[in-house]
């Protein structure tokens, strides 16, 4: 019988919040006034992703000639950890990395279907130096496996979206350019180039001139 009672009374309890609701929601025009704020704030919300993707669009230039693209400058830090000299046309960082190889990743943004037939071009933006260890049995601590070169405005990064699911998208083709791997190697310097044969690490001093000479071309 208790238990009975108990439903009733939030039963009663439950019809007068009911009638309160309705009475609120048959009361004015506060449905269109909700509508319009919602689509109002859809608006804004698309207009800012819009600027995101506009700005994300501006980091990557339409071709890169054979011009170096940037300079490389390696020394010692501690353990198997080596400071990065970073130098390019609006890029100056130094960063920390782990590891015995590295290489230069280098993003393509291309296009298919009517964007290529209208004659887009594809675009390129520097990704990332990207570190390993020979001994496959090693790994180097994720926040010193890789040197980001280039960051996308609110984390808002169309190509690695269109990366992701380039099975569906329709329009655009990324890909990811790389070099080869080469060993790290304290005072050594390097120049990048991007080519039609991809990304060229050449040597600017003796030491990485034998790092050129032990390359590791099939870690790719």
């Amino acid at each position: 019988m208790q238990f009975i009672g108990l439903a009733v009374v939030v039963t009663v309890i439950a019809v007068l919040v009911l009638t309160l609701g309705l009475r609120i929601l048959l009361r004015g025009n506060w449905f269109l006034a909700w509508l319009r704020g919602s689509f109002g704030i859809v608006i804004v919300l698309v207009a800012a992703l819009s600027a995101a993707i506009a700005y994300d669009l501006s980091t990557y230039q339409q071709n890169l000639p054979s011009e170096t693209l940037l300079h490389i400058s390696i020394s010692k830090s501690v353990d198997q950890r080596f400071e990065l000299s970073v130098t390019g046309q609006e890029l100056t960082e130094n960063y920390v990395v782990e590891g015995d190889l590295w290489r230069l990743d280098v993003r393509e943004l291309g296009w298919q279907g009517i964007a290529e037939t209208i004659g887009l071009q594809p675009g390129y933006r520097l990704d990332r130096i990207k570190t390993i260890f020979s001994d496959k049995t090693k790994q180097p601590i994720s926040r010193y496996a890789q040197a980001r070169l280039e960051q996308s405005w609110l984390d808002i990064d169309l190509w690695l979206w269109a990366y992701q699911n380039r099975k569906t998208v329709a329009l655009l083709v990324p890909k990811l350019v790389k070099s080869n791997y080469y060993p790290l190697l304290d005072g050594a310097k390097f120049q990048a180039r991007l080519t039609e044969n991809g990304v060229v690490i050449t040597p600017a001093n003796d030491i990485a001139e034998r790092a050129v000479r032990t390359k590791k071309p099939d870690l790719n």
